[in-house]
């Protein structure tokens, strides 16, 4: 008598599994009917670089099955293995849509001639004939030094100027050259200052600038100015902040000291 009810109990319990493995046994049958197509996919999003035939191709290799079926994170990898893709979201929409969303890198510069940087700071490897900026700096400060660029290009925009390239030396020090070939050291400190004052002498048209090639701006309230660099010594001051500075020193800081 005392061994039924724990037989009652494991009868039970058996008959239970068995209900559950039927139940997911009838499920997985129903989902995988032709009954339940995929009947459209969707992509969306602003497209320049990602092209339809790379997305016609990624549809027929990774949508397999039925709307229930299809593997929607082999289909979001596939997408994030694309060059220009950033972003990726897929979902499905009852009763047979998968819906993806694309967002698209928005390359801002290039990266020590290796890489492209996107307006979040994110390094990508992708082909790109857009004219960009070249950025030199150390590696984890690419997103400073886009919001760096950023705000001196918004400075310089009103003199019709821009930036060709943006150099952050190991020691934190700023150096541009701009769309005219001047080339200007801002130094690592004060910077957001050196570049208001900068724009005001480039906007009194000083005759010592108009064929100036180098301007150093790491002094208390003055300038300096000089000769353009050789294109070895171009290339070096990308990536060393530094070197020979020229001659005249114009405005109230001439004679001061200069500082970094």
């Amino acid at each position: 008598m005392s061994d039924k009810p724990a037989a009652l109990r494991l009868a039970n319990a058996l008959y239970a599994a068995t209900l559950v493995a039927c139940a997911y046994a009838a499920a997985v049958w129903v989902v995988r009917l032709p009954v339940f197509p995929v009947r459209e996919v969707v992509v969306r999003g602003q497209l320049r670089h990602v092209t339809r035939a790379q997305v016609a191709y990624l549809v027929a290799q990774r949508v397999k099955g039925n709307f229930f079926t299809t593997n929607l994170a082999d289909l979001r990898s596939g997408f994030e293995d694309l060059p220009w893709v950033a972003d990726v979201a897929v979902q499905r929409h009852w009763p047979g849509e998968i819906d993806i969303t694309l967002q698209e890198h928005r390359a801002v510069a290039r990266w020590d001639d290796t890489a492209l940087l996107d307006a979040r700071g994110r390094l990508f490897y992708a082909a790109c004939d857009d004219p960009l900026p070249r950025f030199f700096g150390q590696e984890g400060m690419e997103a400073t030094m886009v919001a760096r660029y950023a705000v001196f290009q918004r400075a310089l925009a009103p003199l019709g100027l821009t930036i060709r390239w943006l150099a952050l030396s190991p020691r934190q020090a700023w150096r541009i050259r701009l769309s005219s070939g001047t080339v200007v050291a801002l130094g690592r400190a004060r910077v957001d200052a050196r570049v208001r004052r900068l724009v005001a002498v480039l906007r009194a048209g000083l005759p010592a600038l108009a064929t100036a090639g180098y301007v150093d701006m790491r002094y208390g309230d003055g300038f300096a100015v000089g000769a353009a660099p050789s294109a070895a010594q171009d290339a070096a001051a990308a990536v060393a902040v530094g070197g020979p500075v020229a001659s005249a020193v114009q405005g109230e800081g001439k004679g001061e000291r200069r500082t970094t």
